[in-house]
């Protein structure tokens, strides 16, 4: 009886699309994906038949770049790890890296950790971009630095050009860029431009330009913590292929002569 009713009910519905019944039931079944879509939405997928305190306690014992890669593994995962709730998890992996400064405010753990330790670049996941560049907060390959980098002075913008200290720049030598200059990042000026463009009065664009100053300064200020860190890590890490490869007595003696 049930069946017969609900062909019945479909073919009504299907002579008829303007009836007062299809529309009654054309708004019930979009309510329904609605409530189903927010349920997904809202509602955890299952992670381990364990405890999720146990859980988050092995991943807090992760080094960063493995608890990034598990993340990537799939959307269950994803789901808890990208979460902001699970932030303490990621600031207890970094702690698992010696002196390791403390992440940025201007980036998640997820972006600070793939900046540090994923070598993909950014732009073409080429798999080998070693070239961070710490003023831009930013890891490309060589080819993408060329087409990312810039000098544009924005003398549109300013007469004179831009003032020293509203964006980040830096002095890049020629194996990056032919000729050595001050460059910034392209996106930061797009971005700037912007945001001068769409103010609507002179205190806007007022508090445009002192915004811009005071992240510069801070970002700065973390790019050159981060940069000496950096440095001292890869310094290691090579000691650490050097000795795994060659030995630690040939290593040890190459470093002294």
């Amino acid at each position: 009886m049930s069946c017969t009713t609900m062909t019945t009910t479909i073919t009504i519905s299907q002579r008829h699309p303007s009836s007062p019944f299809s529309r009654r039931t054309t708004a019930a079944v979009d309510a329904g994906r609605l409530v189903l879509k927010s349920a997904v939405r809202k509602t955890p997928p299952p992670l381990l038949d364990i405890p999720l305190d146990i859980v988050f306690e092995i991943f807090s014992l992760v080094q960063p770049i493995d608890l990034l890669q598990l993340a990537r593994t799939n959307k269950t995962l994803r789901w808890y790890l990208m979460n902001r709730s699970s932030a303490p998890i990621w600031a207890a992996s970094c702690h698992q890296v010696e002196d390791l400064p403390a992440c940025p405010k201007h980036l998640s753990y997820p972006q600070y950790i793939n900046l540090a330790f994923d070598h993909h670049c950014q732009t073409c996941l080429e798999p080998q971009a070693k070239d961070v560049i710490w003023t831009f907060w930013a890891r490309h390959c060589k080819n993408c630095w060329k087409n990312i980098l810039t000098d544009d002075e924005m003398r549109d913008e300013f007469d004179g050009g831009i003032a020293k200290g509203m964006l980040p720049e830096a002095f890049h030598h020629t194996d990056v860029i032919d000729t050595p200059r001050m460059l910034r990042y392209r996106p930061n000026v797009e971005k700037f431009r912007i945001s001068l463009n769409n103010a609507t009065d002179d205190e806007i664009r007022q508090a445009c330009i002192a915004n811009a100053q005071e992240q510069t300064m801070t970002m700065n200020h973390d790019a050159t913590i981060c940069q000496k860190w950096y440095q001292g890590f890869e310094w290691t890490r090579f000691l650490q292929f050097a000795k795994e490869r060659y030995g630690k007595k040939e290593t040890d003696t190459a470093i002294s002569r």
